[in-house]
């Protein structure tokens, strides 16, 4: 995980939390599987949860839901649909992982840390936007 992302996304979320980290660590895996550049490439989200990991998405990738390029749409499972628009190209992304630790601050270094495919299970998206 990039520090200074990481830095920038704790202040704009105003606090560190495993949440967070999630979402940060989505960010990584969705730059690495689809070659985006962040707040270069035109991005769609659909979040499948309204929680911290959703700030993530907004800091990377400069989503919002008022820009229109940011949605919601509860499915209980913690998920984000993402469309590039620029290609065409989407990927869902599930995080799969489980907290091993004792504390919120070793869980918070183990997302950061992960690999991601150990994260986060990666298919395509199963509709259009």
């Amino acid at each position: 995980m990039d520090n200074l992302l990481w830095k920038e996304a704790v202040k704009f979320h105003g606090h560190e939390c495993p949440g967070l980290a999630i979402g940060m660590k989505a960010c990584e895996a969705i730059i690495s599987k689809m070659k985006i550049k962040p707040k270069e490439d035109k991005i769609v989200c659909i979040a499948e949860n309204n929680t911290c990991p959703v700030d993530g998405i907004k800091s990377v990738f400069d989503c919002d839901y008022d820009k229109k390029n940011l949605f919601y749409k509860e499915s209980g499972e913690l998920a984000f649909n993402i469309f590039n628009m620029d290609n065409s190209d989407s990927l869902r992304i599930i995080y799969k992982g489980k907290n091993k630790t004792n504390s919120k601050e070793e869980y918070i270094k183990y997302i950061l840390n992960a690999e991601i495919d150990e994260l986060f299970d990666f298919s395509k998206v199963k509709y259009n936007l």
